[in-house]
């Protein structure tokens, strides 16, 4: 019997590792989540891109043939001359399972069938994710960027009416994280953002 895994991990934010395990098993064609330690349920729910030494998408596509959807998929490489430095959160598939989401300070993917753990550098916008925009989200209220988050794109996160917190996770120590310039636009609930540990943040104008 063939079973094919993909596993995802991720540092929860009070410390640790946390690993959850899909398996397809081909006589019956049914998905099961195994083994799953989840302080964080939003991660299964995030759709990450690799991304390149000067912030780009690698080429490619996540392979969804088994319909295990974007978040759990395998990422197919069509260029396999660039180097991935990092991973770029585009997208949600969390529909009305969660009210929060955590954004890792690395991930554990599947990529072009080799796992890779990278540091989540980037949130950005991407077409071929348009039907997984944070944009326009009405069950969201919070929203946590981890350490390794330095750059978060214009209108990402804009016209979410029920989106009051957001938190930057890290400290003084830590790479500032820059927001461009409507990054939270007609969020008519959000309070602006909280650094607890004093890592610095820049919103552009």
């Amino acid at each position: 019997m063939i079973v094919i895994a993909a596993v995802v991990a991720f540092g929860a934010v009070g410390g640790g590792v946390a690993y959850a395990i899909w398996t397809a098993r081909p006589e019956n064609s049914a998905w099961f989540e195994m083994g799953v330690d989840n302080d964080n349920a939003s991660l299964k729910y995030q759709i990450f891109v690799p991304i390149d030494a000067e912030g780009n998408r690698v080429a490619g596509a996540h392979d969804v043939s088994e319909s295990m959807g974007y978040a759990r998929g395998n990422y197919v490489l069509s260029d396999h001359s660039t180097p991935i430095v990092s991973l770029a959160l585009v997208g949600w598939e969390g529909g009305i399972s969660l009210d929060y989401v955590v954004i890792p300070d690395t991930a554990k993917v599947i990529i072009d069938g080799e796992e890779r753990e990278l540091p989540v550098t980037k949130v950005m916008v991407d077409s071929d994710y348009r039907d997984y925009y944070f944009r326009g989200n009405s069950v969201l209220t919070s929203i946590y960027f981890g350490r390794n988050v330095t750059y978060v794109a214009k209108g990402v996160f804009a016209a979410m009416e029920r989106l009051s917190k957001t938190y930057v996770l890290g400290d003084g120590e830590d790479e500032k994280i820059v927001f461009e310039k409507d990054s939270f636009l007609a969020c008519p609930r959000w309070d602006g953002i909280t650094s607890e540990q004093g890592r610095e943040y820049e919103i552009g104008e």
